[in-house]
């Protein structure tokens, strides 16, 4: 029986609270002059947007897209491929040649030394 009894007198107490927190609800005519500004704003900024959902809603003719634009696309891209691999091939090439370039002046270094190290007398366990 206390269960129930406090059940119900739970009940009660969400029945009063409910009824103050109606009492303070607005009337279903009123409108906060902030929020109808606020929206007036952003209708006005918003512009002339058409949903695409929209049953009337027509795609621009320079909005289309049609098979001759997306070759156009294609052989676009293909072409911006092509310069960024021949950019990569010139400047991997150019590293090649500077790596030849840098080892036979170490090759020539080293004989300079060597023969540097016969004159004096010295072995070349140190190159």
């Amino acid at each position: 029986v206390r269960k129930a009894e406090a059940r119900a007198a739970a009940r009660r107490e969400r029945e009063r609270q409910w009824a103050a927190l109606m009492e303070r609800k607005p009337d279903d005519g009123h409108e906060d002059p902030s929020d109808a500004a606020a929206i007036r704003a952003a209708e006005a900024r918003m512009g002339d947007w058409k949903l695409k959902t929209d049953e009337g809603f027509v795609v621009p003719e320079h909005l289309r897209i049609d098979a001759d634009k997306k070759r156009r696309q294609m052989v676009l891209l293909e072409e911006s491929v092509h310069a960024v691999r021949m950019g990569f091939n010139e400047r991997l090439l150019a590293l090649r040649d500077l790596k030849r370039r840098i080892l036979t002046t170490i090759a020539a270094d080293k004989a300079r030394i060597r023969a540097i190290n016969r004159e004096l007398g010295l072995g070349d366990e140190d190159l």
